[in-house]
């Protein structure tokens, strides 16, 4: 509507710069979508959804009428059935018996996608009102000059915190676009080998997809949330009002991390049916990728420190999936192992998905690092005399933000690593009482 914010630019450095889409669009399965009409696609979603509205719609736009008394997405009405509750319900078997729960998961699945895709959309749209805003409040003198009565004043986004909290959304903002945008790719690789007749790489690209829903799902709704909580405090105390669109936007997210399975449900499901029923393949497929960025990105003194960081989280990643598997395989044994595990499946899922950031973002970096040497070499000029000059500060971010990310977040798993393998039972043998 209007108060929101896309970021085409992005998704396009996706699509067409990080992942190739490009490259498979115009033949095979996709033969009647080529990449220039996919483009157009693109810029046609985001004049819809960015506006303008007819005049009938200003009002609800940001006052929608209310239905229900819940905290977010108030004009969205929850339906509740009660069964049996006059007479004895009667049920027809679908499929066949015993069968329920994989024939949920086809549905659920999909549908936990877009719940993670609906949230990281919410976080970017506040990311960019909150970079406007602070863009154009002017509030104190610059630092270095604090003292200095005679200073001008600048906006907010020249002072360190604001930019840190500004730094911290971009990077989880457009790590999480990618890390969507590289979940679906899995499906496009499925796809495409499927029309290949590689059954076997068709149904390891679907497993690839099925351990990454988790992580969008789950982890994508916990980091939006909590990365809106700065979008709000990058307003201050104008945040809180409804005359700006980020208390919307915190209040409609929260729901993101309950609903189509609490963020809880999603780290058991990474763990145990993602990782241990799938024995690790799709998870060593991941980690095969990641260590492929690492070697492609070895010698570019640009991004040494980035990825000695990244290197290391996948270190510490490794080490906890090592300890948790170990754990459950001792739970034969002895069944309260089982209790170590289940204190650290979120703690897995979540340090799985700053991963998964962390190596999107230098992925990023190491597109942003090649096409900074190209536009340099070509005087910014691009295929057909297309002016790239104005790609220069996109590009430059993407470094940017992959070296913030690695020195400022990255760094955490470690301490996640500690806590993780240092795990007894002593919260679970804690008397009841003393909660």
């Amino acid at each position: 509507m209007t108060h929101y914010r896309s970021n085409l630019r992005d998704l396009r450095f996706n699509l067409f710069e990080v992942f190739g889409t490009g490259r498979s669009l115009g033949s095979g399965p996709v033969a009647d979508l080529d990449p220039g009409t996919a483009q157009d696609l693109l810029g046609e979603v985001e004049r819809l959804a960015g506006g303008p509205i007819a005049a009938s719609y200003a009002e609800v736009d940001r006052t929608p009428p209310v239905y229900e008394k819940k905290m977010g997405l108030k004009v969205s009405t929850t339906c509740e059935l009660t069964f049996s509750q006059d007479e004895p319900a009667i049920g027809w078997l679908l499929g066949e018996e015993h069968n329920g729960i994989a024939q949920m998961f086809q549905v659920i699945e999909w549908a936990r996608m877009q719940v993670g895709v609906k949230a990281i959309g919410t976080l970017s749209t506040g990311y960019l009102n909150a970079l406007d805003c602070a863009r154009t409040r002017v509030q104190g003198a610059d630092p270095t000059r604090a003292a200095d009565k005679t200073a001008p004043r600048v906006t907010i986004d020249r002072h360190p915190d604001v930019r840190r909290m500004l730094m911290l959304q971009k990077a989880y903002a457009e790590g999480l676009r990618a890390t969507y945008i590289y979940t679906a790719d899995w499906l496009d690789r499925a796809t495409l080998a499927r029309h290949a007749g590689d059954t076997e790489a068709a149904a390891l690209a679907e497993n690839v997809n099925d351990l990454l829903l988790p992580i969008v799902k789950g982890f994508g709704s916990e980091r939006s949330y909590e990365l809106l909580a700065l979008s709000l405090q990058t307003f201050g105390g104008s945040g809180y009002l409804q005359d700006y669109p980020i208390e919307q936007y915190v209040r409609d997210t929260k729901i993101d991390t309950l609903y189509e399975g609490t963020t809880g449900i999603q780290g058991q499901d990474f763990l145990f049916r993602k990782i241990v029923r799938d024995k690790e393949v799709a998870l060593t497929t991941l980690f095969g990728e990641i260590e492929q960025t690492l070697a492609a990105v070895a010698g570019e003194p640009r991004l040494a420190a980035t990825a000695a960081a990244l290197a290391q989280a996948l270190a510490d990643v490794r080490a906890m999936v090592a300890a948790m598997l170990g754990w459950q395989a001792e739970a034969a044994a002895e069944p309260t192992e089982v209790y170590k595990v289940g204190q650290n499946t979120t703690r897995l899922l979540m340090s799985v998905g700053d991963l998964v950031v962390g190596w999107l973002l230098t992925k990023q970096a190491a597109v942003a690092v090649q096409a900074q040497d190209r536009d340099a070499g070509s005087g910014g000029q691009g295929e057909g005399g297309v002016d790239r000059k104005g790609d220069a500060d996109f590009y430059a971010g993407k470094v940017a933000v992959a070296r913030f990310f690695s020195a400022g977040a990255l760094p955490e798993l470690g301490a996640r690593r500690a806590a993780l393998t240092s795990t007894d039972n002593t919260l679970m043998e804690l008397a009841d009482g003393a909660f």
